[in-house]
């Protein structure tokens, strides 16, 4: 997300996460632009969640809202 420092946009959103879904993860591609890669070979889905639960060592499922 990009505009003024300061005022609140990660709070926001961490809160919107945190309030909507059973659990989230938080990438900051400023400050480690080798998640830049895990989105090189395309946008699907899927293989993004795979690479990124890989990248963590977190299994991530995008079946888990809490809707």
């Amino acid at each position: 997300m990009q505009g003024a420092r300061q005022v609140g946009k990660t709070y926001l959103t961490e809160q919107f996460a945190n309030r909507e879904y059973s659990d989230f993860v938080y990438l900051n591609f400023e400050q480690n632009t080798d998640i830049h890669d895990l989105f090189n070979q395309g946008l699907n889905s899927d293989f993004i969640l795979e690479n990124i639960s890989l990248y963590l060592g977190k299994k991530i499922s995008k079946d888990n809202f809490k809707r």
